[in-house]
């Protein structure tokens, strides 16, 4: 493709993802309680007023209304902007990566999907199957247009072997602490991440869910002035981060790990 052209289609896809953000919003506030996404129109929580076109501008409307809701004044949430960005970066992102391919949909694709999933699993510590089944069942038919019948079957084994992992992990960890360690919810999610990831990248995605979980609960502790120990933290924005980064740089990583390990290696 012409780099003009290219450049161009990055700044279209970026506002499609900034607008899609927007919608993302709508899904992280109503699919938790069981709400329409598409009726009634969007509206401020606080007062009902509804939010006309010029309010409803990805990130710059946050700041036009200095994040009040122009109705009744009610603070906007700092997560309507963080999310509208994300929305645009994970587009963004997956073009530079892998061009106009079908990776880059299954970036995309991926990627809207975790910031609804891990938004919610932020603030509910619920993981709507609803919303697993439409990160799941497009990356297997996204495996097959990548990788033909070899990618497909390389996602189910991935799937079963993350979620066989963490169904393992939960027996043991509810029957060692007698209590809910772990969610059902983490077992499918972590199950539809899987169907994204190379079998080969699965122990590195254990461990950057791991370390980001651990560094969410590091600053919440630290924001809320308490103790590591008190803090519940939901394993879903951890997963959701370690699995689109490892889909979208996985190769980059690996390669730089190994160039790392090389000097240690060569003395063996």
């Amino acid at each position: 493709m012409d780099e003009a052209l290219f450049d161009v289609l990055l700044v279209f896809g970026t506002i499609l993802g900034l607008m899609v953000g927007s919608f993302l919003n709508v899904v992280i506030h109503r699919v938790p309680r069981g709400e329409s996404i598409v009726y009634p129109a969007s509206h401020c929580p606080n007062c009902d007023h509804v939010i006309r076109w010029w309010e409803n501008i990805p990130v710059l409307s946050y700041l036009f209304l200095r994040a009040r809701c122009s109705g009744c004044g009610a603070a906007i949430s700092m997560r309507y902007p963080v999310v509208e960005l994300l929305g645009g970066l994970v587009v963004l992102i997956s073009l530079l990566e892998f061009g106009l391919t079908w990776s880059a949909l299954a970036g995309i694709v991926m990627g809207w999907n975790l910031i609804a999933l891990g938004m919610i699993d932020f603030e509910t510590k619920t993981v709507p199957d609803i919303l697993v089944l439409t990160l799941g069942i497009p990356g297997l038919i996204l495996s097959f247009l990548i990788g033909s019948w070899t990618g497909l079957m390389l996602s189910v084994l991935s799937a079963g072997i993350l979620g066989g992992f963490f169904w393992l992990t939960r027996k043991i960890a509810n029957a060692s602490f007698g209590e809910e360690a772990m969610g059902e919810g983490d077992i499918t999610l972590v199950a539809a991440i899987g169907v994204y990831l190379h079998p080969i990248f699965l122990p590195m995605f254990l461990l950057t869910a791991s370390v980001s979980v651990l560094i969410a609960a590091l600053f919440w502790a630290w924001t809320k002035k308490t103790s590591i120990r008190d803090v519940e933290i939901p394993f879903g924005p951890g997963l959701a981060l370690g699995g689109w980064v490892l889909f979208v740089a996985g190769k980059s990583m690996m390669g730089g790990l190994m160039h790392l390990a090389a000097p240690f290696l060569n003395n063996y």
